[in-house]
């Protein structure tokens, strides 16, 4: 990018998407604080500035209003002397976006079971096939829910949700065995190669479940867990990647000998919180695992569904 370059308010209208009239008025309103002028008179944009236009425009999906969107741009113009009133608006806006996704959700947990609902009385031939069905009952009785709406359950402020490590918070890859971040090889091969290479050292997080967790400490941060197999010589690195990259704190973080001791470490959150056992949620790449937590009574979460987030 050629940050010297500038552009017409014209060629600013063509590659933002923009109508003239609205950049015109996005400065007259000063949200454009840093524009400047030709000796003709003319706006010209620089690359900051065509920024700063994709950013208002982003601000103004979230619902933020214009003269807020001005507050922000005076703080911009005042530097490093605004950083904290930049940063919490930020936060704020992430709050107020985490919102519109929990309610999207819900709108789409309705509309698919419609889907459903309608699919399965076709194929019967008669809406019979649901006497006696309530969709309000359903979530209210805490019956399992679609994948579509488990992203709005985690980020409810009751809700617990405990994270596998392998698969889910570390990445595995694949490939030569001298690349970093390769963390897979033949089962009888683990010990000598975690002892040998370190793998979590080099294993990549998940930026998804990164911005999860952070949204989620924001609600509480005493909510959210890392529980996964490991022996002795795993354990320090998984607990150190944990820790660096998802900022879990060490007493969140619980190692097991077994992949049946996770539902004994399920049922022992629930006791120690008072918490009903659908308000924690399990989120594992294993669906061996996850049916297991299920039948437990808890609830699931496949690692796909970070897709969503």
């Amino acid at each position: 990018m050629d940050e010297r370059k500038t552009y017409s308010i014209k060629e600013a209208s063509e590659l933002i998407g923009l109508p003239t009239s609205t950049i015109r008025y996005y400065d007259k309103q000063g949200l454009l604080p840093f524009v400047t002028r030709r000796e003709s008179g003319y706006r010209q944009f620089s690359e900051a500035d065509i920024d700063m236009l994709r950013l208002i425009e982003c601000l103004k999906r979230t619902g933020m209003s214009i003269s807020d969107i001005a507050e922000f741009s005076r703080w911009a113009s005042m530097g490093d002397a605004s950083l904290e009133q930049r940063r919490e608006m930020f936060l704020e806006r992430r709050r107020a976006i985490l919102g519109q996704m929990a309610d999207l959700a819900a709108t789409l947990d309705l509309v698919q079971y419609k889907c459903w609902y309608y699919e399965t009385a076709l194929a019967a031939g008669t809406e019979a096939v649901h006497a006696g069905e309530s969709y309000w009952q359903s979530r209210k009785d805490g019956a399992a829910r679609p994948q579509s709406a488990i992203l709005q359950l985690m980020m409810e402020p009751e809700t617990t949700v405990v994270f596998d490590v392998d698969g889910v918070l570390a990445v595995y890859e694949f490939g030569p065995a001298e690349r970093p971040g390769h963390s897979a090889c033949c089962d009888e091969d683990w010990e000598t190669y975690v002892r040998e290479n370190d793998p979590y050292e080099n294993a990549r997080p998940v930026a998804a479940i990164q911005r999860f967790v952070a949204a989620k400490a924001e609600i509480d941060p005493s909510s959210v867990f890392a529980c996964s197999v490991a022996d002795d010589y795993e354990e320090p690195g998984k607990r150190a990647f944990v820790e660096r990259h998802y900022a879990i704190p060490g007493d969140n973080i619980q190692m097991v000998r077994k992949k049946d001791d996770k539902i004994a470490f399920l049922e022992h959150l629930a006791a120690c919180r008072h918490a009903n056992r659908r308000d924690i949620v399990l989120v594992e790449d294993t669906t061996k695992t996850l049916d297991a937590a299920d039948a437990a009574g808890f609830s699931t979460c496949h690692v796909t569904s970070f897709f969503l987030y």
